[in-house]
């Protein structure tokens, strides 16, 4: 374990020498700060480097003496000898050769041209049967369902319609004069590998959509005079077996009926943990707390 202290409170913290380098959160005032890298050397954890191996000059080489080969009557190309023979030069390609290796080229790429034309007409290599129905998508059900895609697994274990605390660009406290729809995310890595996780909240947001039944689509909350929202985690380290928790918030326009609306739709790319996909999950009015 390495000691790290908190920029903010300077609270010393033991954290594995795997998350130099990644952001975590601090346990005394939950501020975010990346852990430093060690310098490399005895002090740190890069190896010393080692004192350069002097060139090593190869033993000279003797070649074998080289055998004179005396010269034999000079021979014209295309003559010919005393039976009448046509004298062809030593190494060289004779025609019915040429003409038998042309011939193979032709009749290879001819049989390369009337196979894609057929697997054409065909639909091609990857053509499926008609019988093949397309995947259905799978929606989970919050809170009781999660989804997990590679080995990021992610549930929604609550809703809430409240006012929103959080600090602004001096860390002062402050909160909102009216309210905003938060759903809290527990991500977890279920991999062997540590994974960087980077919200769908803040500069991400445009990988993830919010719309209810009525195809009505919520905006994201910015964050302006509201540096912070508390229960956000903008950037950290995943290590395997590990989770944490994070808040995205959405704008519940005054002019909406919220008695209309049975149940929020979710959508969120698998990108901020590094994977392909989509997670998706339903979330009904009877979770979302004060709604």
């Amino acid at each position: 374990m390495i000691q790290v202290s908190c920029p903010a409170c300077r609270a010393v913290q033991s954290v594995p020498p795997q998350a130099a380098g990644y952001a975590i959160r601090c346990m005394t005032c939950g501020s975010t700060f990346q852990v430093p890298r060690p310098a490399a050397g005895p002090s740190g954890y890069g190896a010393a480097p080692s004192a350069p191996t002097p060139p090593v000059t190869p033993p000279p080489t003797t070649s074998p003496p080289q055998r004179t080969r005396k010269p034999g009557p000079t021979v014209s190309v295309g003559t010919t000898n005393s039976t009448g023979a046509v004298i062809e030069p030593v190494g060289g390609i004779s025609k019915n050769l040429m003409h038998f290796v042309i011939g193979v080229v032709v009749f290879l790429v001819i049989g390369i041209v009337a196979l894609l034309v057929h697997m054409a007409s065909q639909g091609g290599p990857a053509a499926k049967d008609d019988d093949d129905a397309p995947q259905e998508v799978q929606w989970a059900v919050a809170p009781n369902e999660s989804q997990q895609i590679g080995g990021v697994k992610v549930r929604i274990p609550s809703a809430s319609y409240e006012i929103l605390r959080g600090r602004d660009g001096l860390q002062q406290p402050i909160e909102t004069e009216q309210n905003y729809l938060s759903i809290y995310l527990t991500v977890s890595n279920n991999s062997q590998d540590p994974v960087t996780y980077r919200s769908w909240y803040g500069p991400m947001r445009k990988r993830l959509e919010m719309t209810d039944d009525n195809d009505r689509r919520y905006e994201v909350f910015r964050m302006r005079r509201m540096m912070q929202v508390d229960g956000h985690v903008a950037e950290s380290a995943l290590f395997p077996g590990r989770s944490i928790e994070d808040r995205l918030v959405f704008i519940v326009p005054d002019s909406v009926d919220r008695s209309t609306i049975q149940e929020f739709q979710l959508i969120l790319s698998a990108s901020a943990a590094g994977e392909k996909g989509h997670y998706r999950f339903r979330i009904p009015r009877d979770v979302i707390s004060g709604f």
